[in-house]
């Protein structure tokens, strides 16, 4: 003979059958000897992540259900209460009796928005032994990932998908198509526009691959890698830094800054070191230009195989070559700018024989005397 046991779970009382013959548990409604088939999917609005009073009105995952909603508890600390719930903010909770061992449960809502959970127990008589039920899947808006172990993934590794035309059709692929898929991905043009953006945060994730290439994997933040920006840098928005390596403190130690101001102006400034602000260097045949404005004889300097050839400095301009003016140019000397804009200007003939070079006396003459010519271009003071 069948025997009845009743079951009560705050105020609403159940009838459970169990069959003598049997240690499957057939849970019945109240007053009715109709027995209710297990059920092996649920979909619950929000999961309760800690103990939780199952009777009127309750806040659930920081939530305010609606009458009516299914909740999810897990946690409680009276394992026998865990199970799916009616929620109802007047009245004890009316416990889901079709629950059974192995049974999904997905929820909608709350900071487990997506998650999938299931029922471990596998056999249980509702309200009376206790049930544990545990999150198997996180969803896209959780990021804890230290909760799982850490393992070394397999080219031969698989993962489950189902079909995209929603025939509920499963299909099985490898970790190594899955990394030729994103390497496709990482390359294609275009395709980083089909992902959200979001704004970063100094705790933020990513995954790196050690440098050894043992294909051993590290996890760093945003701090970390802002933590490697060279200290000291302009704040600024106009200022650029130059910067070097400094083998000896093993940073980047910035060198000058360069930035254009508001007229286009490009203007570089030394932050460390002693010499020229500026040395510019062509390898191939030694032509070099020296701007130095570290002292009061600021000077620019034009170097040729590594000689002087020109100096632009503050009071002269030294030349150390040939000076050509070309179609007959005049080397102009002006009088003092109190005394006006006058000038005096020596210049060559329009029309040239052959080319004369003349030579200066190598001292001055005496009163009177006058410049002479010995026919081949040499000078001399002479009576005149």
């Amino acid at each position: 003979m069948d025997a009845y046991q009743k079951v009560k779970r705050k105020d609403k009382t159940y009838y459970d059958k169990t069959k003598t013959t049997s240690v499957v548990f057939t849970n019945r409604l109240p007053d009715s000897d109709d027995p209710i088939i297990p059920q092996s999917q649920f979909t619950c609005k929000y999961v309760a992540l800690a103990n939780l009073a199952l009777t009127g009105t309750q806040a659930v995952d920081g939530e305010s259900p609606d009458n009516g909603d299914k909740i999810l508890v897990a946690n409680n600390t009276d394992a026998s209460e865990n199970g799916i719930y009616t929620y109802d903010d007047t009245d004890d909770w009316l416990i889901d009796p079709t629950i059974s061992g192995g049974a999904l449960i997905s929820v909608t809502g709350g900071t487990k928005q997506g998650t999938l959970w299931i029922v471990e127990t596998p056999l249980f008589l509702v309200g009376t032994d206790d049930i544990s039920i545990v999150q198997i899947a996180l969803s896209r808006k959780e990021n804890d990932y230290n909760s799982f172990p850490a393992l070394t993934i397999a080219d031969d590794d698989a993962m489950l998908a189902e079909d995209a035309d929603d025939s509920y059709k499963k299909k099985k692929f490898t970790f190594s198509a899955l990394k030729t898929f994103f390497n496709f991905l990482s390359k294609a043009a275009g395709e980083f526009a089909s992902f959200s953006s979001a704004t970063p945060t100094t705790s933020d994730k990513m995954l790196i691959e050690d440098e050894s290439d043992s294909g051993a994997k590290k996890v760093i933040t945003l701090s970390d890698l802002l933590a490697l920006v060279p200290s000291g840098l302009p704040t600024g928005t106009t200022d650029l830094a130059l910067v070097s390596w400094d083998a000896s403190t093993s940073a980047y130690v910035e060198r000058a800054k360069v930035r254009v101001d508001s007229n286009g102006k490009l203007l570089l400034s030394r932050t460390t070191g002693t010499g020229p602000t500026l040395d510019i260097t062509q390898t191939v045949n030694g032509t070099v230009i020296v701007v130095d404005n570290s002292g009061l004889n600021n000077y620019m300097e034009l170097k040729s195989s590594g000689a002087a050839a020109y100096t632009f400095g503050k009071s002269a301009f030294l030349v150390y070559h040939d000076t050509y003016l070309q179609n007959q140019k005049s080397l102009i000397f002006k009088e003092l700018a109190t005394n006006g804009a006058n000038f005096v200007a020596i210049k060559a003939p329009a029309s040239l024989a052959g080319d004369t070079t003349y030579t200066l006396p190598s001292t001055d003459g005496t009163s009177g005397q006058v410049l002479s010519t010995n026919g081949s271009g040499v000078l001399s003071w002479i009576n005149n």
